[in-house]
C-alpha cells in the first residue's frame, strides 16, 4: 500500500510513503513446539541418515521434550510488516540522489518473522552506458555499511557492503550482486513508419 508524490520541496524530486509486508498467512502443515535444556549436547550422527518426516519427529521426540499443547495442526504466521519512506531527487546534471527509511511494525505474536530497520542515502552517476552508485546504509540503526555499483551498459556488479569482499574483523555477512538488463526488441513508431531511437535501452 503506498502513494508516490511528484515535485516535494524541489522540483524533479520523488516522495514515496508505503506500508510493506502487510498480511496473514495460514500455513496447513503441524507446528510443534520443542523445550531443550541449554547443557544439551546432540549428536550430529543421528540426524544424518534421516529422510522423511516420520523419522525426524521420533529422533526430535527422544531428545527434546514437547511442551504441553503445542502440537497443531494449521497456524498463522504474520508477514514481516514495516512502514517505508523514499525520497529521490536530481542534484547536478547526471547525478541523483536518494534515500530511503525503514521501520518495522510490531504486530499481534503471530509475527515470527521481523524485517530489518534500515537507513539508506545512496548517489547516483547515470549516463547512457555507464553509471555508478554509492549505497551508505544505517542497518538496525547501529551498524553502517558501505556498498559500491557499477554498470557498464547492460551489465550491473555491486555489493551494498563492498568492504566484507576485502575482510572484516567483526565478519557477520556479504553480499555480491549482478544484473543483466536486456532489450532486444526494436521500437517502433507507426505513425512516423521509424524506430524510435530516442529511446534509452541499454541494447
Amino acid at each position: 500500500l503506498g502513494v508516490t508524490i511528484k515535485d516535494v520541496f524541489q522540483e524533479n524530486s520523488t516522495l514515496g510513503l508505503s506500508i510493506l509486508d502487510v498480511g496473514i498467512v495460514k500455513n496447513k502443515g503441524e507446528k510443534i513446539t520443542y523445550l531443550f535444556d541449554t547443557d544439551l549436547v546432540l549428536d550430529s550422527e543421528n540426524y544424518s541418515s534421516i529422510d522423511d518426516l516420520d523419522s525426524l519427529k521420533q529422533q526430535l521426540a527422544q531428545d527434546f521434550e514437547i511442551e504441553a499443547g503445542s502440537v497443531q495442526n494449521g497456524y498463522y504466521t504474520a508477514l514481516p510488516a514495516a512502514i517505508a519512506i523514499q525520497y529521490s531527487f536530481f542534484a547536478a546534471q547526471n547525478v541523483s540522489v536518494s534515500s530511503y527509511w525503514v521501520q518495522r511494525l510490531p504486530l499481534p505474536t503471530a509475527q515470527k518473522s521481523f524485517r530489518a530497520n534500515s537507513i539508506n542515502l545512496t548517489g547516483h552517476y547515470d549516463k547512457k552506458h555507464f553509471s555508478a552508485f554509492l549505497p551508505v546504509t544505517l542497518y538496525e540503526y547501529s551498524d553502517l555499511r558501505i556498498g559500491l555499483a557499477i554498470r557498464l551498459g547492460p551489465l550491473t556488479i555491486g555489493s551494498d557492503k563492498v568492504l566484507s569482499l576485502f575482510g572484516e574483523r567483526d565478519f557477520n555477512g556479504t553480499d555480491l550482486y549482478a544484473n543483466l538488463q536486456v532489450y532486444p526488441f526494436q521500437l517502433w513508431d507507426r505513425k512516423n513508419r521509424t524506430s524510435n531511437k530516442g529511446v534509452q535501452c541499454y541494447w
